[in-house]
C-alpha cells in the first residue's frame, strides 16, 4: 500500500512528512494566511498576547512569526529534533519562551522519509529565550 496509513495507533507513510502554519480567524474560520514548512511540526504552536507565534520542527528549528502576517521574525536551529511544545513564562516582569529538544519513536517515524535528518542527534536540552 502506498501513501499514508495507520498501523496500531501510529502513523506510517511512504511519503515525506511536512507541515503548514496557518493563520485563521477564530470566529469565522476564514484562512488569512498559510506558509509551508519543510519539516514536520510535532511540537504544536504557541501564541502570545504580544502577537507572536512560536513553533519548533523536527529538524531542530525554533522560530517566531508575526501572528497576523506569518512573517518569520526570528529563527535558530539548535541541532536536535524537537517534539515538545514551546511554553512561555514571566519572571520579574520579563517574558521568556522555553522548549526542550529530543524526539521519541513517534516523531522519529515522521522523519523516516527525510534523508537529510536520518543522522540527526537526539539530545535532551532545555532552551530558554528572553523576549
Amino acid at each position: 500500500m502506498k501513501g499514508k496509513r495507520w498501523i496500531g495507533g501510529t502513523e506510517s507513510s511512504d511519503e515525506r512528512f511536512e507541515s503548514n502554519l496557518t493563520a485563521a480567524d477564530p470566529v469565522t474560520g476564514e484562512i488569512k494566511r498559510t506558509i509551508h514548512l519543510r519539516y514536520p511540526n510535532n511540537s504544536g504552536t504557541l501564541t502570545t498576547a504580544g502577537g507572536l507565534v512560536f513553533l519548533a520542527l523536527l529538524d531542530g528549528a525554533v522560530a517566531a512569526y508575526d501572528d497576523t502576517t506569518l512573517d518569520e521574525l526570528w529563527k535558530i536551529n539548535v541541532g536536535a529534533g524537537i517534539s515538545a511544545p514551546p511554553i512561555t513564562f514571566e519572571v520579574g516582569g520579563k517574558q521568556y519562551v522555553a522548549i526542550t529538544t529530543g524526539i521519541g519513536p513517534g516523531a522519529k517515524d515522521r522523519v523516516a522519509n527525510t534523508p537529510e535528518l536520518k543522522e540527526q542527534t537526539n539530545a535532551t536540552v532545555l532552551y530558554v529565550f528572553a523576549l
